[in-house]
């Protein structure tokens, strides 16, 4: 996992692999990193994730709710057809906007100002 600030106000976690019990705190501690850095937006890009545990899911919720106190947008880059329909199960989608690619999440950001 890889994060990095894009654009002078976009944090950008890249992971790849599982979230799970044993990798949600890593990328807890970006998403914090880059809150510290305060950034505007968060993206994490999922596009090389297979899978997400429960504990993974609530993870990213907590990501989320860290990043909304810290009044910073918090996007998600998915697509893999088993976690969309992860995220819609879970209702994670309704409180977590997500999008194909990058560019599409930068021009949610543009429509933003």
């Amino acid at each position: 996992m890889q994060s990095n600030v894009i654009n002078q106000d976009i944090g950008f976690i890249q992971h790849t692999g599982d979230i799970d019990g044993e990798t949600s705190p890593e990328l807890l501690q970006h998403v914090s990193d880059l809150l510290e850095q305060k950034v505007a937006r968060v993206v994490l890009d999922l596009t090389s994730t297979d899978f997400i545990s429960s504990s993974g899911i609530g993870i990213i919720a907590v990501a989320s709710k860290d990043a909304q106190r810290s009044e910073t947008s918090f996007v998600i880059i998915c697509t893999e057809p088993r976690l969309l329909s992860l995220f819609e199960v879970t209702s994670l989608s309704k409180i977590i906007p997500v999008f194909q690619s990058l560019e599409d999440a930068q021009a949610s950001f543009s429509d933003q100002t």
